[in-house]
C-alpha cells in the first residue's frame, strides 16, 4: 500500500510540479511560504522577486522601429516576426527595406528587365525564374534522333587496282597504284579515270 501512495502524484496549485503524494504536504507548505503565482504569466516566481520579475518581463516596452508598446517580454519576437517596419530582402535587387515599403518596391524592381544570355531577349526580373525553364536556346531533345541509314559519303574505284576508297582518299592513294602498275610495266598512256559510287556508312 505504502509503495502504491510513493507512486501516486499530484499537482502542486502554486509551481504547477507533479510531486509524490506522500511528500505533497510537506512541498505545499514550502510553495505557498516562498512562491507566488505571476498574475500576467501565471508562472511561479518566489515572493521577494515578484517585483523585479514584472519589471523584467512585463513592462511595457515601446519598439524602436514601429513605436508600437509590447511587454518587455515580447519585444524580441514582435521586431523579428510582427513589426512592420522590420527590415526585409528584396528579392530581385538584395536592397534592404522596411517591410511597409516592401510590397510596392518589389512590384517597381521585378518590372525591371534584362537580357537573356542565351536567347536575347529581355525578360522583367520577375518572369526570370519561369522563363529559365522555358528558354528555347536552352532546349536540348532528351533523344537525339540517330544518323540516318539512308545517309552516304562519296567513294571512287581506282583503274589501277580496281579497289574503292572515299574520295578524300584517292588523292593520296592513285600516286601509289601508278608507281606499282610502272613496276608491272601495265601503265597505259591515258589516265586512270575513277569512276564515282555511293557507299553506305
Amino acid at each position: 500500500m505504502a509503495d502504491k501512495e510513493e507512486d501516486t502524484t499530484r499537482v502542486c496549485d502554486q509551481c504547477h510540479k507533479e510531486v509524490a503524494v506522500s511528500n505533497f504536504a510537506l512541498h505545499e507548505s514550502h510553495c505557498r511560504r516562498f512562491l507566488c503565482l505571476c498574475p500576467d504569466c501565471d508562472e511561479p516566481v518566489p515572493r521577494e522577486l515578484l517585483e523585479l520579475h514584472h519589471q523584467n518581463q512585463h513592462a511595457q516596452v515601446k519598439c524602436t522601429k514601429c513605436n508600437k508598446k509590447v511587454e518587455r517580454c515580447q519585444l524580441l519576437d514582435h521586431e523579428s516576426d510582427e513589426c512592420k517596419e522590420r527590415l526585409q530582402c528584396c528579392e530581385f535587387c538584395q536592397l534592404e527595406l522596411p517591410l511597409s515599403a516592401m510590397v510596392e518596391h518589389s512590384v517597381a524592381c521585378g518590372s525591371r528587365t534584362e537580357r537573356c544570355s542565351d536567347c536575347g531577349r529581355y525578360v522583367t526580373l520577375r518572369d526570370q525564374p519561369e522563363h529559365a525553364q522555358m528558354c528555347p536556346d536552352l532546349h536540348v531533345p532528351d533523344n537525339p534522333s540517330p544518323p540516318s541509314s539512308n545517309s552516304r559519303r562519296t567513294a571512287v574505284v581506282c583503274r589501277s587496282c580496281m579497289r574503292s576508297f572515299p574520295l578524300e582518299e584517292m588523292a593520296e592513294h592513285q600516286p601509289k597504284a601508278g608507281g606499282k602498275r610502272r613496276e608491272r610495266g601495265m601503265l597505259t598512256r591515258s589516265a586512270p579515270v575513277p569512276t564515282v559510287t555511293w557507299l553506305s556508312p
